[in-house]
């Protein structure tokens, strides 16, 4: 054998083992991520799940809490006066009057309006609580 026949064996042979040490190294690697994700499931599996944040509150009781707001707003406005009424109606009137003449008007009397009946429902709401409260 020559000296280049020699070289030639000797790098086939390192050729060789470095492949084969990538090919360990790359299954050393892919066995370390397989039981880094076993480790992973296995603490996920232990843990208890966490709540479901809309299952918290029952839809049923929602349902009943805005069945109450209907209710006292029901009762509300049977509590409004015919005086209160006229007022509203007229305010309102008066809104309808300012679309043709003043913009600005018209804005100021609906605003003063709804104001008004939102004023007026707030207090007959109150009271309704008020009176519903055990003392």
């Amino acid at each position: 054998m020559d000296l280049n026949e020699r070289l030639a064996a000797r790098r086939k042979e390192l050729a060789d083992e470095a492949d084969r040490a990538r090919r360990e190294a790359d299954k050393a690697r892919q066995a370390e991520l397989e039981a880094a994700r076993q480790a992973a499931q296995a603490k996920a599996a232990a843990e208890p799940p966490s709540p479901d944040p809309m299952t918290l509150q029952t839809p049923a009781k929602k349902a009943v809490d805005m069945d109450e707001g209907v209710e006292l707003l029901r009762d509300a406005v049977e509590r409004t006066t015919k005086k209160q009424v006229a007022i509203f109606c007229a305010m309102a009137v008066l809104a309808l009057i300012g679309l043709s003449k003043d913009i600005l008007m018209a804005v100021f009397w609906a605003v003063c309006a709804l104001g008004y009946i939102a004023f007026t429902l707030g207090t007959h709401i109150e009271d309704i609580k008020r009176s519903s409260m055990p003392e």
